[in-house]
């Protein structure tokens, strides 16, 4: 198998799993831009090699496959920034949440703390009946 076999066959392995991938929701679309268009050049340059050439003869690069590796290390660079900054998001993101999870976890014991208090105040069953509605509300709400 030559190798431009080869890479023609890895591309579009790569963008059946991206739409596999897509499809499944198991990939956010902005992720899958990056490996998409890494398997439409890696198509690009397998359905014609002299691309390569070219291009490094224009860079001014004597070995094309050096060019390759410059570029594939290009894109992996570009693909560390990319997730670093998504990192350092969601570590932020995770701080203010664990942060508003305290605050309520604070709030609910002071809550139950006063709902105790208030539980231990109020007499347990119905007041007996004396027969005056307005008498009868009147002691409730004293009881309270």
């Amino acid at each position: 198998m030559s190798p431009y076999t080869f890479a023609l066959m890895l591309s579009i392995a790569i963008l059946v799993l991206m739409v596999g991938l897509l499809r499944t929701r198991r990939m956010r679309e902005k992720y899958a831009v990056w490996w998409t268009l890494l398997a439409v050049a890696v198509l690009v340059l397998a359905l014609n090699p002299r691309v390569l050439e070219w291009a490094a003869h224009l860079v001014g690069i004597n070995e094309p496959t050096n060019l390759l590796f410059l570029a594939s290390g290009s894109v992996l660079f570009a693909v560390c920034i990319q997730f670093s900054t998504e990192l350092s998001s969601l570590y932020e993101d995770r701080r203010v949440l664990s942060e508003e999870v305290a605050i309520l976890r604070l709030e609910m014991r002071h809550l139950s703390d006063r709902v105790g208090v208030l539980t231990t105040e109020v007499p347990v069953g119905p007041l007996p009946a004396t027969g005056n509605p307005v008498a009868d509300l009147t002691r409730v709400n004293d009881a309270r």
